[in-house]
């Protein structure tokens, strides 16, 4: 296995020990650049991603908020600035993000909007009907431990839904009917109502299990796996038929339940990629 490989594993496995670190976790000095959480638009002409860059003088190709079309070209930047875990709002016409706090703009880069004011917000996800987001934060925790909390898409009825002192809940994604949100409690994913009521665990690896996203249609869900290597899984919603799909990070999938965007390393960057699930045909997108 590569050196550069191994260090991006180390990289995944700091921030696997504690859930604590603030995401993206510093790049090793091997890297001179990162695209990361890449997103599909539900019109499936876009892919929104986090880029950054190490050289603060390139201003061709900067830090920032990123949307790329399906072939990898018509690249636009969206915000300048770390602009994590973007997700799309259902028509298409805003990308909510975190810096620091959650923030909404649109994808012409106005009208950008603060949504949350608790001092440290992560993982936004945008419920499908356009009307609420869920993210994770320590607020309000006396561990400090970050659990789930759901607020209305113009900042009002902020809302906890989880139950505090169980560990961390993170990382959530709404299903496309908005009954549920899947979500990880290290080390294993979890699927409950949108209450917060009603948890199934879906992995029980023994390892810890990341970023898990809901397919288009609701059937599927992908996933990370923070075993020795960075895997991309792929299972039924209910947690059954668990299997491997090709080795990455941060995957996301295409409106037609077909496709899955991820991260890989390569060379001197960590880059997008897209996998035909049935194919196995790979695609680099960003170089």
């Amino acid at each position: 296995m590569k050196i550069k490989h191994l260090l991006f594993i180390m990289m995944l496995a700091i921030f696997i020990s504690s859930c604590h670190t603030v995401e993206p976790p510093t790049p090793p000095p091997e890297y001179d650049s990162i695209d990361q959480s890449p997103v599909w638009s539900p019109n499936g002409k876009w892919i929104a991603y986090f880029h950054f860059n190490r050289d603060v003088n390139d201003h061709l190709y900067s830090t920032g908020l990123y949307i790329i079309d399906t072939n990898g070209v018509n690249r636009k930047i969206v915000f300048a600035g770390n602009a994590y875990s973007p997700n799309w709002s259902p028509d298409n016409k805003e990308i909510v993000f975190r810096y620091d706090e959650v923030y909404t703009i649109k994808i012409d880069g106005t009208d950008l909007r603060e949504i949350t004011t608790v001092g440290q917000a992560y993982f936004p996800s945008w419920s499908r009907d356009g009307n609420k987001i869920a993210f994770d934060t320590d607020y309000k925790d006396s561990a400090g431990a970050k659990e789930i909390w759901i607020v209305n898409k113009n900042g009002t009825g902020l809302k906890d839904i989880s139950q505090h002192g169980t560990g961390e809940w993170r990382m959530p994604d709404w299903s496309p009917d908005g009954k549920d949100i899947v979500h990880i409690r290290p080390p294993g994913i979890f699927v409950m109502d949108s209450t917060g009521n009603n948890p199934k665990r879906l992995t029980y690896n023994g390892i810890y299990d990341l970023y898990p996203k809901y397919s288009y249609n609701g059937e599927k869900i992908t996933w990370t796996s923070g075993n020795d290597r960075n895997q991309i899984w792929i299972m039924n919603s209910d947690g059954t038929n668990q299997y491997y799909l090709t080795e990455g990070s941060y995957s996301s999938w295409s409106p037609d339940n077909t496709t899955i965007v991820y991260t890989k390393p390569i060379n001197n960057k960590i880059a997008l990629f897209i996998i035909n699930i049935k194919t196995k045909i790979i695609k680099q997108l960003t170089f």
